[in-house]
């Protein structure tokens, strides 16, 4: 029987990256969702010889439960909603578009001092493979595809 669980994000990622190499990804570029997508996304840049970026996306948790994603938002304006989230939680416009304010501003600091200046990493013609350390809603991973996709990746993996 396999092996349950990975021992850590770097180990996730070595195995994630033995599994990406045999798929053999057309001009791959790895782009990790900060934090805990980084080690992961390292391990798998480094098991695919390719480049690595990474990809700013903030999850708009529900104000009264804010590990609960109600959308998220990524670089370059993309804004994902979860409506049944907002229904079940009987939140309305108001509420959605004061979390987005303030997650907007976050995600800029954050971007300034990840990226300091440096430019990422285009995805067009590219292969890009985008990696978290876990998925609980899919929000920021729905909002980093859509960044890759409207920015001409020629795949998202």
């Amino acid at each position: 029987m396999a092996e349950r669980g990975f021992a850590d994000r770097r180990d996730a990622g070595r195995r994630l990256g033995a599994e990406l190499t045999g798929l053999e990804p057309k001009d791959p570029v790895v782009y990790a969702l900060p934090r805990g997508g980084v080690p992961v996304g390292f391990e798998v840049a480094a098991a695919l010889a390719c480049p690595l970026d990474v990809l700013i996306v903030r999850k708009l948790g529900v104000p009264h439960q804010p590990e609960l994603a109600m959308g998220a938002i990524a670089e370059g304006g993309v804004v994902i909603r979860n409506s049944d989230v907002m229904a079940h939680a009987m939140l309305d416009e108001d509420d959605f578009a004061t979390v987005v304010e303030y997650e907007r501003s976050v995600l800029d600091e954050r971007a300034a001092a990840l990226r300091a200046g440096i430019e990422s990493i285009s995805p067009v013609g590219h292969t890009a493979i985008v990696v978290d350390d876990g998925l609980a809603t899919g929000s920021t991973a729905l909002a980093a595809v859509s960044v890759l996709r409207g920015l001409g990746a020629a795949a998202v993996w």
